[in-house]
């Protein structure tokens, strides 16, 4: 397929669009670099060279055709931790220019045979430590049809299956059947810029959760503008330890960029954040990857360890602490990148300067283009400090959401303006920050509460270690915040951090739904690593305060 030339909305050169199986495997992989280490796994120590992921991508991708009798209209579907693997079959789809969909391994079985089932996948990829959920589905009887749909093929299978559910084919065979075999064309289907690459499954916790499709032309769009994107060029090609899932699409962009300009990847999953220290030492990390709740877990126990090789944190997801930031800038000399994004739009912006300013995410990237509406009216906003709803429109924008033409309607308008549910606000320079999401607001009398802004208060006192604030129902207020938090030590009681609550928060955010102490070394997190806030707003859904 020729390039496609398209302009982007700032004053650089046209961006040529080609599929990103073309521009990554054709394009990105020089001589130079097909001996350096690209990926290893933080837990395992297993490493990859670019030029072996690009052997064994093409050998699964031939076996996939000649073996599976996989087809251009076929969707893949993966299950699996941050693993080589998992990047391989990620990739064998690029190089096929088939659409795959990652499925979180944090769910059960249950939410595997949804997506499943929505998508209507041909091909499940799973690792061996996830092949139970399988097994268990497919001993539903409602699941027939599936059974007979589904090829299963298991990685990671180091402990053979005995006498398993349905015929498994091995991933390692796979790629041994053709070794040292590339296949014909890149990509071997033939397919319009804008088919789809990737169904990238919302959380759902709104409803039932929608697959949003991405592109070539909107992920390729967003890959370019993050490799012009200043600040982060000064980064390329240093060691960087990736806490987002590959299996997600922040993770799953990152590892195109980081692929796309020769930077090595340490993969590693949030889940075992306990160990993020060792791994910082082993691999001498210079940038790290990850949510602002990973941030605060290296700000609050760094302490006895060597992280001085870090030099940048990239993060994003919820909003991070002033006091965390002004840890990791003032204290420990790591730069800091605020980016801002969603599953529907990418990366949409990101701080352009790595000085610390507070709460700032920069300017929206050349792909997009941005306006903040009225969360009353629906006007648009003009003026700096006033909080709306951020609308994005631009090239790096999803299709739609996966044979729901009904809940693309309601969520990109007649004008093509994509509703994110996110508030923000713009400074008098056109920056953006971040306030919250629209569907977290607490409303408090004739209030509207943010609950960032009372974590990030609370997150400042040095015997807070992790905190989550969620509304309770509240008969004459409607609803009251709550926190839930971890102490890092002993040495405060909840009455001590109740009477600093009350000296710095206002009126309209104290904690009437009271503070409550967990005594988990965590709070519960979804697979990115963000705290999983809709278990605690279940936790306390039934309850209702006088």
């Amino acid at each position: 397929m020729a390039p496609i030339p398209e302009k982007d909305n700032n004053d650089h050169e046209s961006i040529v669009l080609e599929p990103l199986g073309q521009y990554l495997f054709d394009d990105q992989i020089i001589d130079n670099f097909r001996d350096k280490i690209f990926l290893t796994e933080g837990l395992t120590g297993k490493q990859i060279t670019f030029g072996q992921l690009e052997q064994q991508t093409h050998s699964l991708a031939k076996s996939m055709i000649s073996l599976l009798g996989i087809e251009s209209n076929d969707i893949c579907a993966i299950m699996g931790d941050n693993s080589i693997q998992n990047c391989i079959v990620i990739c064998a789809c690029l190089l096929l220019n088939i659409p795959y969909t990652s499925i979180s391994p944090v769910f059960t079985h249950f939410y595997l045979g949804q997506q499943l089932n929505q998508t209507e996948a041909k091909y499940l990829f799973i690792s061996r430590k996830h092949y139970p959920k399988i097994e268990r589905l497919f001993k539903q009887d409602d699941n027939c049809q599936l059974k007979k749909r589904l090829k299963v093929i298991v990685f990671d299978n180091n402990d053979p299956l005995e006498n398993p559910i349905t015929d498994c084919s091995n991933f390692e065979k796979l790629i041994d059947a053709f070794q040292d075999v590339k296949i014909e064309t890149i990509p071997y289907f033939s397919k319009s810029i804008d088919s789809t690459v990737t169904i990238v499954f919302t959380s759902g916790t709104t409803g039932k959760p929608k697959g949003a499709c991405h592109t070539h032309r909107s992920i390729m769009n967003n890959l370019i503008n993050l490799k012009r994107f200043e600040p982060l060029k000064l980064y390329h090609r240093l060691s960087t330890l990736l806490l987002l899932p590959v299996t997600h699409l922040s993770g799953n962009s990152l590892f195109f960029f980081l692929m796309a300009t020769q930077t090595p990847i340490v993969l590693f999953d949030y889940s075992q954040i306990d160990s993020v220290f060792e791994i910082i030492e082993k691999y001498k990390i210079v940038q790290i990857y990850g949510t602002s709740n990973a941030m605060n877990t290296l700000v609050k126990n760094h302490e006895g360890h060597d992280i001085s090789s870090i030099r940048l944190a990239m993060t994003g997801g919820t909003k991070l602490a002033e006091s965390t930031a002004n840890i990791l800038f003032y204290d420990l000399g790591i730069k800091i990148l605020d980016a801002y994004g969603s599953t529907e739009c990418i990366f949409i912006s990101a701080n352009n300067r790595l000085d610390r300013i507070p709460d700032n995410v920069g300017k929206v990237l050349g792909c997009y283009q941005m306006k903040l509406i009225d969360l009353v009216t629906k006007d648009t906003i003009t003026l700096p400090g006033k909080s709306g709803e951020i609308c994005i429109t631009g090239s790096s924008l999803f299709r739609e959401y996966f044979n729901n033409p009904e809940e693309t309607k309601l969520a990109i308008d007649d004008e093509g303006w994509f509703h994110t549910g996110d508030v923000g606000q713009l400074d008098e320079e056109g920056n953006l920050k971040i306030v919250d999401r629209i569907k977290e607001l607490i409303k408090f009398k004739h209030f509207s509460v943010f609950p960032a802004d009372i974590e990030c208060c609370l997150m400042s006192h040095s015997a807070v270690k992790e905190i989550v604030v969620v509304p309770v129902k509240h008969r004459e207020y409607y609803q009251v915040p709550r926190a839930y938090v971890i102490f890092k030590n002993d040495q405060i009681s909840i009455k001590e951090l109740e009477e600093f609550a009350n000296e710095n928060l206002g009126i309209h955010q104290q904690l009437l739904g009271g503070l409550i102490q967990i005594n988990d070394k965590h709070l519960k997190s979804t697979s990115m690593g963000k705290v999983d806030r809709q278990y605690y707003k279940r936790l306390c859904a039934d309850e209702i305060l006088d």
